[in-house]
């Protein structure tokens, strides 16, 4: 025979009556929540391991990952750095998989990198050089006998130098160096820095403005053309060859 004892079972504040079948039922349903749960649990108690350390709440290496290609990470916000010193850095991974570290902030909570506004009456951020792009600082003047890192001509010495050849159309400006071929003591002259201007179309006359000279001043330019001839003294004291950086101007008369 079914057995008819009964549980009770409160609902919506009312009380009703469970058969014991019906009781064992719920708790077996009950019992499988119970270990879903707990299966859920273990889950997320294991990726938080992984991502912290098993024994919380030491971090071992948090980061923060980015989906930036084809749903594969290519860069993540990493701690860096050794015990006691960590910082805070971009870790991006190129196309050949090698990892290139932007540095954030250091141990100390220093930003390692430039706000958008950083102009600085350092060089902090990096001058321009002859061979590296950076920051300059703008100079409005023609008086710098030797080449100086970091600094630029201002737009006002465009239109100085543009004055100085009188009513003509200037057809190119661009750097040229003018070489020595000898080396000469202290105190004596090159007479051998010389150049040549490549040649514009449609240009008459073909100046040579020099901006700076290493080792030496320069006393006289001769033009014959397009071909510069430079003399400097040398002020290094040692014995050196020379090089004058300058302008060189093609123009013709308008």
């Amino acid at each position: 025979m079914a057995r008819k004892e009964n549980a009770s079972f409160e609902k919506s504040g009312q009380r009703r009556s469970l058969s014991i079948d019906e009781a064992l039922k719920r708790i077996s349903e009950l019992e499988g929540q119970i270990t879903s749960i707990s299966n859920e649990i273990n889950t997320i108690k294991s990726d938080l391991e992984d991502k912290i350390g098993s024994n919380a709440p030491t971090i071992a290496n948090p980061t923060l990952q980015f989906l930036l290609k084809d749903e594969t990470v290519k860069a993540e916000i990493r701690r860096s750095g050794s015990s006691g010193q960590y910082g805070l850095s971009i870790v991006y991974t190129d196309e050949d998989g090698t990892n290139h570290f932007y540095n954030l902030v250091n141990h100390l909570g220093e930003r390692q990198f430039p706000p958008l506004d950083h102009a600085s009456t350092e060089w902090t951020y990096g001058p321009g050089t002859s061979t590296e792009y950076g920051h300059c600082r703008i100079i409005d003047n023609l008086n710098t006998s030797t080449n100086s890192t970091g600094y630029a001509l201002s737009a006002h010495q465009g239109y100085v130098l543009e004055q100085k050849f009188g009513t003509v159309q200037i057809m190119s400006i661009g750097y040229l160096n003018a070489d020595s071929s000898t080396f000469v003591d202290d105190g004596e002259l090159w007479t051998d820095v010389a150049a040549t201007i490549p040649e514009t179309y449609g240009a008459t006359n073909y100046y040579f403005v020099p901006i700076s000279s290493n080792y030496g001043a320069v006393t006289q330019i001769v033009m014959n053309g397009r071909s510069v001839t430079c003399t400097v003294r040398n002020i290094s004291g040692a014995s050196h060859s020379c090089r004058v950086r300058g302008l060189a101007v093609a123009c013709k008369a308008v």
